[in-house]
């Protein structure tokens, strides 16, 4: 018989080693299920918001703009404060020293037509242009009276004294008190004082600032890695840095997004529009707009544009409009070369939106399809032309005036603020080409049925049309005004609102064409 194995001797199990031909190890860059889902939450986010990939910004780029549009905005609030509150104390000394109520007047009607934009301006040029003293040498005397100006801005009121005792009182104790503990308290009187007033989860680092006194103020939970002391070490940038440096760009990037942070630059951004009427054009509009697929493509304009940083545009744009107001510089208009009195020939026009967009004036065309080629502002003026079919061709702002065609067809080719005016026509059908106002406005046609091609705000004013029907192209808005129409058709083309006003042709029928309140 087998005797037992002992207790105390188990049976020891065998490990097979496992052979690979390499092994992945988890680095910095490796991305984590936290990270994953930060990726996927940012995703939805931005969905639910209805943002487009493309618009996408890193937290860092996103941490960089706002603090330049925070300095900006800074900037121009303290000059704001500043040339508002001295051009009150301004004019009140002006009325002081006796100066008569008109010219008074006229200083503030200029300063609210916008005429001055700076102290000096306001405090020279005013002064010795308008000769307030009634004497050709009088520096001195408005000299004077700036400097009794400044002593009158820095002259405190009985209310201002009122309202600064509790605050003084505060101030003395801390004073106090950090002179106990050995600290420097000079110059203490002038600087401003912060007390137990935090900032969360601040974007941009704090300051480092001499004039400035900090009592259980610290900044907390930074979204950004700089600044210094309890900033630095509570900062969300480095306490993520343990998940990894992917990780860690996807959870500040859906933090960014989340806080609301993006949507607070957009809006910030659109306030310094609405405030200055302009705005700095980024690469990629840059790109559409001057670029060489653009119809606008300016070689020298993009070139210069792109050589200026952000920040020198406004100072350029100032300088320039001061130029043109002094005379000093030349307003020129470049205007894109024109087509004109230039016949054109079997010359077809494919992808190039550029020649597409040129204004064609006195100049007949021949044989000349418009293929892939969108036009922008390409108007036709006293050009008839022929057999010249439009193709996957969009056109905006581009009016065809005085210029009958014939044998011209619309395909896949919508067309937006393009109105016909004074344009014959026969055999120029339109399909699947939409219209938005683009009127026919005294322009007869004939075999020209629109198929397939919905309108609105389209009237047809003057518009004598035979064997033009309409199918299956619903329309609304689109009245039609004295446009009798003869051996014609509604087919399948339900409209509303675009009644028949002075219209009354013959052979005329309407198939499964319901209308409403026309």
């Amino acid at each position: 018989m087998r005797a037992k194995r002992a207790v105390t001797h188990p049976k020891m199990m065998k490990v097979k080693p496992i052979t690979r031909s390499g092994y992945e190890l988890i680095g910095e860059r490796s991305e984590s299920p936290l990270g994953m889902i930060a990726k996927n939450l940012l995703r939805d986010l931005r969905k639910v918001k209805n943002k487009k990939d493309e618009d996408f910004k890193h937290w860092k780029q996103l941490i960089a703009e706002i603090r330049e549009e925070g300095n900006k905005i800074k900037r121009r609030e303290k000059a704001k404060r500043m040339v508002d509150k001295r051009m009150k104390l301004f004019l009140r000394t002006l009325q002081k020293e006796g100066v008569d109520r008109d010219t008074i007047n006229v200083i503030k009607f200029r300063l609210l037509k916008k005429e001055l934009n700076n102290v000096k301006d306001i405090y020279q040029s005013m002064i010795q242009r308008m000769n307030l003293f009634g004497d050709e040498g009088n520096d001195a005397q408005a000299e004077e009276l700036m400097k009794k100006a400044y002593k009158e801005e820095h002259k405190e009121s009985e209310q201002d004294k009122l309202l600064k005792a509790p605050i003084d009182l505060v101030r003395q104790a801390v004073k106090i008190s950090m002179m106990m503990s050995g600290k420097n308290v000079s110059n203490f009187d002038k600087k401003n004082f912060k007390m137990i007033s935090p900032r969360f989860l601040p974007v941009v680092p704090e300051e480092d600032n001499d004039d400035e006194i900090k009592l259980w103020s610290p900044s907390l939970f930074a979204l950004h890695n700089d600044g210094s002391g309890v900033e630095k070490e509570t900062s969300l940038a480095r306490a993520m840095k343990i998940f990894g440096e992917k990780d860690n760009e996807a959870l500040l990037n859906f933090i960014m997004e989340a806080s609301g942070v993006s949507d607070a630059l957009d809006s910030m951004k659109m306030a310094h529009m609405n405030s200055t009427g302009y705005i700095v054009m980024n690469k990629k509009q840059r790109e559409l707009v001057y670029g060489p697929s653009s119809p606008y493509h300016d070689p020298e304009t993009y070139k210069s544009l792109s050589n200026v940083s952000a920040s020198d545009v406004p100072v350029m744009l100032e300088k320039a409009v001061r130029g043109i107001a002094a005379e000093t510089m030349k307003f020129q208009v470049d205007r894109r070369r024109d087509i004109t009195l230039s016949p054109l020939i079997f010359t077809p026009v494919i992808l190039d939106p550029a020649t597409a967009s040129q204004p064609i004036i006195l100049s007949p065309l021949l044989f000349d399809p418009l293929i892939l080629s969108p036009a922008v502002f390409g108007v036709v003026v006293l050009s008839p032309y022929a057999f010249v079919p439009i193709i996957l061709a969009p056109r905006v702002l581009s009016p065809v005036i005085l210029s009958p065609n014939i044998w011209s067809p619309l395909i896949l080719s919508p067309v937006a603020l393009a109105p016909l005016i004074l344009n014959p026509g026969v055999g120029n059908p339109l399909i699947l080409s939409p219209l938005v106002l683009s009127p026919f406005i005294l322009s007869p046609v004939a075999l020209t049925p629109l198929i397939l091609s919905p309108f609105a705000l389209n009237p047809f004013i003057g518009i004598p049309h035979t064997l033009s029907p309409i199918v299956l192209s619903p329309f609304v808005l689109s009245p039609v005004i004295y446009s009798p129409p003869y051996y014609s058709a509604f087919f399948m083309s339900p409209h509303a609102l675009s009644p028949s006003i002075e219209s009354h042709g013959q052979h005329f029928i309407s198939i499964l064409s319901p209308s409403w309140l026309s």
